[in-house]
């Protein structure tokens, strides 16, 4: 697609059309569904032209599940379970010292060889309030899923980007006015949407083009033409 012509404003020419998840409990799964069907429609409609949209719910992750329950009855908390995780899996930061003068950050992290599988918290180890030293594993499980990479928002609700450009033959206000008719029809009770970039600027200045050609008809009646 080609750029914005006017850098910042949106990242490609075209329309920038924001499907939201309002009044809905929907997972990510359902909301690519209804994004999917919405770029479908709006690629049939002759207004439009090279809808598309790169939100996806179908990224290979896991789902972990701490026994909060086990981790009572043996004396560990939850925070440090998440603490151990976060640290070994990520990192954390502990503090700052100076050598050489120089300023070293101290950061905690297993090696790469310790963090590369999911199964690489089987081997970490947790204390409880004992001073003993107890496996992750009996703690947390985890299972595959599918889930979105980036779950993006806009206006604070979950929203996917359709972009695309005006058919052959179509102003880019025909292809705003196609999205509008394609969202009533296609959008489920709970979703709505808004425009952005480039086309959210065009919806703005033609409400006020009324108002500019006003003030130039003001100008003209107000000030008597000069006879030569």
């Amino acid at each position: 697609m080609q750029p914005a012509p006017i850098p910042g404003i949106g990242q490609s020419a075209g329309f920038s059309f924001q499907i939201e998840q309002r009044n809905t409990t929907d997972d990510v799964q359902a909301f690519e569904k209804v994004v999917r069907k919405f770029v479908v429609e709006a690629n049939k409609n002759p207004a439009i032209s090279r809808a598309v949209s790169y939100y996806s719910a179908h990224t290979p992750s896991y789902n972990l599940t701490v026994d909060r329950e086990k981790c009572k009855k043996m004396g560990i908390s939850v925070s440090d379970v998440f603490t151990t995780i976060q640290s070994y899996m990520g990192s954390s930061y502990v503090n700052d010292f100076t050598l050489y003068n120089r300023t070293y950050h101290v950061v905690i992290q297993a090696d790469t060889i310790f963090r590369r599988l999911v199964t690489d918290m089987d081997k970490y180890y947790v204390r409880n309030q004992a001073g003993e030293m107890l496996p992750l594993s009996s703690l947390i499980t985890y299972q595959p899923i599918e889930a979105a990479p980036v779950i993006p928002h806009f206006n604070i609700f979950r929203s996917a980007e359709v972009d695309g450009g005006s058919g052959p033959g179509y102003s880019s206000g025909q292809a705003i006015d196609a999205l509008k008719e394609i969202a009533a029809k296609v959008l489920p009770r709970g979703y709505g949407y808004e425009f952005s970039g480039l086309s959210y600027e065009e919806i703005v200045a033609g409400s006020q083009t009324i108002y500019i050609f006003l003030f130039i008809a003001h100008i003209c009646f107000s000030f008597p033409r000069s006879i030569v």
